[in-house]
């Protein structure tokens, strides 16, 4: 059963702390990627990205090992999820989709700090703990 709670002055002050650490997470991931120089060539330098280009030109999910197959590719063996990623992200965005894949990939890092929040806190009972640790987890892998 929903709760008609009207959101408290702690709440609204946790969620606001939390989009904060979100943003900057995600700001420090894109600057990062800027700074060291991201490569454009997304579907040429992992199996995923090879996969998802063979996906949006509708040879399936299909490897062809950097095109030593090319007449007869083998069905992929990774798991589905970041090669769907590249692919939405190439069939969405097309020449751009390096810079999307950037975006996607710093906004994800960034929910990991949010969710680092949320374990942290539960885990040890004290909200601050799960602060340093969402802090921690946003500017680490930075």
């Amino acid at each position: 059963m929903l709760s008609n709670k009207q959101p408290t002055q702690g709440m609204r002050k946790r969620a606001v702390l939390l989009g904060l650490v979100l943003l900057t997470a995600v700001l420090l991931r894109i600057a990062a990627s800027f700074l060291f120089d991201v490569s454009t060539n997304i579907t040429g330098y992992s199996e995923s990205g090879v996969v998802a280009q063979n996906v949006v030109n509708g040879k399936g999910f299909v490897y062809d090992f950097y095109g030593t197959r090319g007449d007869n590719p083998l069905v992929a063996f990774i798991p589905p999820v970041y090669a769907s990623i590249i692919a939405a992200c190439l069939w969405l965005f097309g020449e751009n989709a390096p810079l999307a894949l950037v975006v996607v990939q710093s906004v994800l890092a960034g929910l990991t700090a949010v969710f680092a929040f949320f374990i942290g806190s539960k885990l040890s009972g004290d909200e601050r703990l799960g602060r340093l640790l969402d802090l921690a987890t946003a500017v680490y892998t930075v």
